[in-house]
């Protein structure tokens, strides 16, 4: 049943890559979106389907928006093939930069409101 729940997860967390595949200007915005929430989700305890559906399946699939976001490879000639790899390089440092902070982020918020509401209460 696990493995289902994560194929269904994962179908729409495609249909969601897809979907931000489609807004050219917002992907690192989407990216840093579903990074946090990756973040933020790790930081709970819940139960093994819902993680199954939703952090491995949903986030774990859009979390793939790296690859959709990177420049394609155009090979023109021999002498595209350096800046078209420096350019890509670029570009996968910098989504993996910012998912990896936005992810960081989204844990440490949760985390933080959840000890501020224990201790206040």
């Amino acid at each position: 049943m696990t493995w289902v729940l994560v194929a269904l997860g994962g179908a729409a967390g495609t249909a969601l890559g897809v979907f931000v595949a489609q807004r050219q200007g917002r992907r690192l915005a989407w990216t840093a979106a579903v990074c946090a929430l990756m973040g933020a989700f790790g930081a709970q305890k819940h139960s093994a389907s819902l993680t199954a559906l939703v952090s491995f399946g949903v986030l774990g699939s859009a979390a793939s928006m790296v690859a959709l976001g990177v420049a394609p490879p155009i090979w023109l000639d021999r002498g595209a093939i350096l800046p078209t790899a420096l350019r890509v390089t670029k570009r996968l440092a910098v989504y993996c930069a910012v998912g990896v902070t936005c992810a960081l982020a989204g844990y440490l918020a949760l985390r933080g409101g959840t000890t501020l509401y224990v201790k206040l209460r």
